[in-house]
C-alpha cells in the first residue's frame, strides 16, 4: 500500500539540534498515548475522536521527523510505501522505539562534531533513523486503513500557522 503523506510545511530555519531530538521523543509519546486511549474505547460511535486525535499526534510525528530532516538538508518522505500491521501495544511501542534509535543517532552526531571524527557516518545514520521512523508511522496509519494523508498533514500546518511557529515561504 502506498501512504500520501503530501508536501510537509517544514518551519523555517529548521535545525537538527536537542531541541529537535527531544520534539520527537515527545511526539512519539503523545501518539502512543492517542492510540492507547483509541484502543480502549469498544464501541466504534466512542472511538472517533479519539482516532481524530491519533491522527493528529502522527501528523505532529511526521512534522517534528521532517524538521529536522531539513535541518540536515534533506528532504522529508511525501510517500511511504508500506504493508499495513496489525495495530497493537507492540507495534506502537515501534513508533517509541524508532524516535529513542533518532535520539541517540543525534547523541552519537553531537559527539562526533564536538571529537571532530566520524560525522558523516553519524549523520547517515540520523537520517536512516528519521526515514524508518516515518515510514513505521506510515505504517500505522495504513493499518488504520487511511491511504491519502494530506487532509491531516494540513490541518497540522494550519494549527502550527495559528500557534505562530512558521510562516511558509
Amino acid at each position: 500500500m502506498i501512504v500520501n503523506i503530501g508536501e510537509v510545511a517544514t518551519f523555517p530555519n529548521p535545525r537538527a539540534d536537542y531541541d529537535q531530538a527531544v520534539k520527537i521523543l515527545e511526539e512519539a509519546a503523545e501518539a502512543f498515548a492517542a492510540w492507547q486511549q483509541f484502543d480502549a474505547k469498544g464501541r466504534a460511535m466512542y472511538r472517533q475522536p479519539f482516532l481524530h486525535k491519533l491522527f493528529n499526534e502522527l501528523a505532529d510525528l511526521i512534522m517534528a521527523s521532517s524538521n529536522m530532516l531539513r535541518g540536515l538538508d534533506r528532504d522529508p518522505a511525501t510517500t511511504c510505501e508500506c504493508e499495513p500491521m496489525v495495530l497493537e501495544k507492540g507495534g506502537l511501542l515501534l513508533l517509541l522505539v524508532d524516535s529513542a534509535r533518532v535520539y541517540g543517532a543525534f547523541e552519537e552526531l553531537e559527539s562526533a562534531h564536538i571529537l571532530e571524527y566520524g560525522e558523516k557516518a553519524s549523520e547517515t545514520r540520523l537520517v536512516q533513523g528519521l526515514r524508518e521512523l516515518q515510514e513505521d508511522v506510515c505504517m500505522v496509519i495504513a493499518s488504520l486503513g487511511v491511504d491519502d494523508f494530506t487532509t491531516y498533514m494540513q490541518a497540522c500546518e494550519r494549527r502550527n500557522r495559528w500557534r505562530g511557529r512558521y510562516e511558509r515561504a
